[in-house]
């Protein structure tokens, strides 16, 4: 049984079935576990929180003296939330995220002792002083580069990134 089909000036011939499309590619992206909405995310937003007064250390230090020293205190108590809740974040996108505040902690230490050992020295002063400088901005850019990745809520491609 065959049905033939007119077309008339005011409606189009239809589209034969051949010209079908191409079948979508499937995409190269790596899959991402789903973000939880659950305590993990509440903790890694705590984590950032308590590590962005951490950051006003060096201006705290320079005004108020050793007093400053309290603001890092927050950073500390970040790394703990993370080492304390570290079961939570496995095998979720924030998994990356701790990888990367705890090694932000650990390479601004030792930046820190750099510095501060720089500066025991007389002539190890102005170097000191360019080494905290160096080593605050490189925090910061590393704070706020986890904090942008973590509220659009993805994983960090490389935790293990120096930079």
């Amino acid at each position: 049984m065959t049905t033939e089909t007119t077309s008339t000036p005011e409606t189009p011939a239809p589209a034969p079935e051949e010209a079908q499309a191409a079948p979508e590619a499937a995409p190269s992206t790596v899959p991402v576990p789903p973000a939880p909405v659950g305590p993990s995310r509440g903790y890694m937003m705590l984590a950032y929180g308590l590590f962005l007064p951490a950051m006003m250390t060096g201006l705290a230090m320079m005004f108020a003296g050793h007093a400053g020293l309290l603001l890092d205190v927050t950073g500390a108590a970040g790394l703990f939330l993370l080492w304390r809740n570290k079961a939570d974040f496995i095998g979720t996108i924030y998994e990356s995220h701790v990888t990367w505040l705890t090694r932000t902690f650990i390479y601004t230490l030792a930046g820190f002792m750099l510095g501060f050992i720089t500066f025991s020295f007389q002539a190890g002063q102005n170097f000191a002083g360019l080494v905290f400088l160096v080593v605050g901005i490189y925090y910061i850019y590393r704070v706020f580069k986890g904090f942008r990745t973590f509220a659009r809520a993805r994983a960090l491609r490389d935790p293990l990134a120096f930079v």
